[in-house]
């Protein structure tokens, strides 16, 4: 399975609330999980049966990194696969400022962009594609983070088209 089907899978998930694989109580220790921490029973549970169940070698950072969505996943589980993730943060409000702080964030500054965006995403009750947000938690490719550009762009532009006809 890939990291954007992972991501996917985790974020449906997590939004089927009590019908998923989740319990509140699970939720909840994601949502207060501290990445600098070990690591707590409802991560390793996940990361284990969701994640990585053929119990593959991982790294710290890959393992930080997905307990860094997977609390972002918890505070704001609200996935939409047909929504780029651009045109989300367009939608919710988000500043050229602040989008373009999470494009340029790497390492340990992007892991904390993605908990500061879920949350925001929260506030403004805007769903996201989690899966673009995975990918661009583990790949590097600029290309990636142009095609989230663009989408945040284009959502603008038409934005702008839509109040211009008014």
């Amino acid at each position: 399975m890939t990291i954007y089907e992972t991501a996917t899978k985790l974020a449906w998930g997590i939004t089927q609330g009590d019908a998923g694989p989740f319990s509140k109580a699970e939720l909840a220790e994601l949502r207060r999980m501290n990445p600098d921490s070990p690591g707590g029973i409802a991560f390793w549970r996940t990361f284990h049966r969701l994640i990585n169940p053929e119990g593959d070698p991982s790294s710290a950072a890959s393992e930080r990194a997905w307990m860094i969505l997977l609390s972002g996943m918890a505070h704001h589980a609200m996935h939409n696969d047909g929504m780029p993730l651009g045109q989300a943060l367009f939608a919710a409000g988000v500043s050229e400022q602040r989008f373009v702080k999470l494009l340029e964030a790497r390492d340990e500054a992007l892991l904390d962009q993605v908990l500061v965006t879920a949350r925001y995403l929260r506030a403004k009750n805007q769903p996201m594609n989690w899966g673009e947000m995975a990918r661009l938690v583990f790949d590097d490719r600029p290309e990636l983070r142009q095609r989230i550009a663009k989408s945040y762009f284009h959502a603008e532009n038409s934005s702008h088209k839509k109040e211009e006809s008014k």
